[in-house]
């Protein structure tokens, strides 16, 4: 094993042996297409590699440029973040007085807080947010046509509608498109120059695979490709390179200690602490902050280190399949200085165990690097 001062390549995962080894194994036995994984140790690079292929027809590549579904909502939440930094809007202000809701009394008492707390009492609209415009889609919040028949009484993940007005009080606060505040406000800073909404470089655009018949690899089309790339959603939209959302995790770590350039302290570590708790029936508790789950390097990775790990996955399934398939997850861990994010390429029933196995090997090869 090279040591964390050694010339390892992290391109190549050798400084990952056991990791290497595991993601190997799935590639060479048909049971994934491939992976992308991104890990560092206060800034200092140890792994950015893609091994196996990103299509039955290419290789994958650690500049793949992949969808990143709801890994989307901690980039549109630290926005906001900004947003009330600068002081154009507070978490307590109430939606009905930054954007056009509903009359009612519930609309009255949601806030900014309540959104990216998913305790609104918003319930999962279950909608396609790709079969209608962005403008369309705002349109039928105001008209209260996406109005849940009850509301939740206790905070619920997932509401496409609650992300979808994050986004329309962003756009009235900078008097700009969503996907040009992501991209000024988040991308610019960290020099993520493929993060964004809409309209990412095609030629090297990645999409998800499933399994399809006779145990082929198939892109999961959920939305034409013309609307995928010029319909914001920022609830599960958005594109960047793996690398890149690793970055913007490493700039969150810096920010809480204060030597980050994204956000000051004291909004970066309100961002990533548990403010509410989310219980989804069977499944084990959510703690969640401000547009970001904590504790998820144990709940996603079923390690023991990362208790305060906070960061978000990317899944399919909230309707179709119980529980949801995870095939991304990506975190910074405030306790070990470490930043990771993790793509699969392909999706399938086994995908969160696959997630468990690989939390296994990585505790492996960092127990060799000194760092868990």
């Amino acid at each position: 094993m090279p040591s964390p001062d050694s010339e390892a390549s992290p391109a190549s995962l050798e400084a990952m042996p056991v990791t290497r080894g595991l993601l190997t194994s799935w590639i060479d036995s048909g049971q994934l297409l491939g992976a992308y994984l991104y890990l560092s140790h206060k800034r200092r690079v140890i792994a950015d590699a893609a091994v196996g292929r990103c299509s039955p027809e290419r290789v994958a590549r650690s500049s793949d440029i992949g969808r990143l579904y709801c890994g989307v909502k901690p980039l549109v939440a630290a926005c906001l973040a900004n947003a009330v930094q600068d002081g154009r809007l507070s978490f307590d202000t109430p939606v009905r007085e930054l954007v056009d809701v509903p009359h009612t009394e519930q609309w009255k008492a949601i806030t900014v807080r309540s959104l990216l707390t998913h305790s609104s009492g918003l319930w999962p609209s279950h909608d396609n947010p790709y079969s209608v415009s962005f403008a369309s889609y705002l349109t039928m919040i105001k008209r209260g046509a996406l109005e849940p028949a009850r509301w939740a009484a206790q905070p619920i993940y997932n509401t496409t509608v609650a992300w979808h007005l994050l986004a329309a009080i962003l756009e009235s606060s900078y008097n700009r498109s969503i996907d040009g505040v992501l991209r000024e406000v988040v991308a610019r800073p960290i020099a993520a120059d493929t993060l964004c909404l809409v309209h990412p470089p095609a030629d090297g655009y990645a999409p998800l695979h499933v399994i399809g018949p006779s145990a082929t690899f198939q892109e999961l089309a959920d939305a034409p490709r013309r609307a995928l790339f010029s319909r914001a959603n920022p609830a599960h939209g958005g594109f960047s390179r793996n690398a890149e959302v690793g970055r913007f995790y490493e700039e969150l770590l810096e920010c809480r200690s204060g030597s980050g350039g994204l956000l000051e302290a004291r909004i970066a570590s309100e961002m990533t602490q548990p403010h509410v708790t989310l219980n989804e029936g069977s499944r084990q508790e959510h703690r969640w902050g401000l547009g970001f789950e904590v504790s998820v390097a144990p709940r996603y990775f079923a390690v023991e280190w990362g208790k305060e790990s906070f960061g978000h996955t990317g899944a399919i399934g909230y309707v179709a399949q119980s529980p949801p398939r995870v095939f991304f997850v990506a975190l910074a861990d405030p306790e070990s200085g470490l930043a990771l994010s993790v793509r699969l390429a392909s999706v399938d029933a086994r995908s969160g165990w696959r997630l468990a196995q690989l939390g296994r090997s990585l505790t492996a090869d960092l127990a060799d690097h000194h760092l868990a």
